[in-house]
């Protein structure tokens, strides 16, 4: 029933909702994954001390902790769907947000470079506390959804035979594994016929069961009322079914 359908759409909001906090100086970083319900995953990487006096040589072992800092983090973090947090107590948090944006597929990633007291896990905790979290969490989302729905455009534009927007055919096809993504409004409830939800909601778990992603867009973006102008849902199918 409908009540049914709508905690299960909160459920696959909710999922896999994490947040990425690098706290960083020049002899210490934290990585920390922090998901939306259960424990947060740390890693610790530590630098060589310098004498503070000898400026030429603090400067080249910041450069090679931050070198293999990077190498170590840079799959992992283009690996992780999830908004990423810089923090720290100086300017290195700066140097190494600095290079992660180098990365064509980081840059929309990093939201925000904040400081912080430390770079150990209580730097990470201090941002956690803060603002900062709901606020970057918020721009990502976004951000996610206005590339979901303007890729789904260029496809409609490209190729519509890619494009579903009827439930039926779209539970149809997720059945298949067929579907790469599904994007629906954030009120779809109040758009479809009741008699659809049970579709809908069989639609949903097998594109997830199967591997496709799964969208809620925020109904009062400039990318939820393209899709409401589009029926509030649609679907991009990973290949075409004869």
């Amino acid at each position: 029933d409908k009540f049914k359908w709508i905690l299960l759409f909160r459920r696959l909001e909710e999922k896999g909702r994490r947040l990425i906090i690098l706290a960083v100086d020049s002899e210490e970083a934290t990585l920390a994954i922090v998901p939306e319900v259960g424990e947060v995953e740390v890693q610790s990487f530590f630098g060589v001390s310098s004498d503070k006096r000898d400026l030429k040589a603090r400067e080249h072992l910041l450069s090679s902790f931050l070198d293999e800092l990077e190498k170590s983090i840079v799959r992992r973090l283009k690996a992780l769907d999830a908004p990423i947090i810089i923090t720290g107590p100086g300017f290195v948090k700066e140097k190494l947000a600095e290079r992660l944006k180098s990365y064509d597929d980081l840059r929309h990633k990093i939201v925000a470079v904040v400081s912080s007291t430390s770079a150990s896990i209580a730097g990470v905790n201090e941002v956690i506390k803060s603002e900062v979290v709901g606020k970057a969490l918020g721009e990502f989302k976004a951000y996610k959804e206005a590339k979901a729905v303007e890729d789904l455009l260029k496809q409609l534009g490209h190729d519509p035979s890619l494009i579903l927007f009827n439930v039926e055919k779209i539970r149809e096809f997720a059945q298949k594994g067929a579907i790469s993504l599904l994007l629906l409004v954030d009120n779809i409830t109040s758009i479809l016929s009741p008699n659809v939800y049970s579709l809908l909601n069989e639609a949903l778990v097998e594109v997830e069961g199967h591997g496709g992603a799964v969208i809620l867009v925020n109904s009062k973006s400039e990318a939820g009322k393209k899709l409401r102008s589009l029926g509030g849902i649609a679907a991009m199918l990973r290949y075409k079914i004869f």
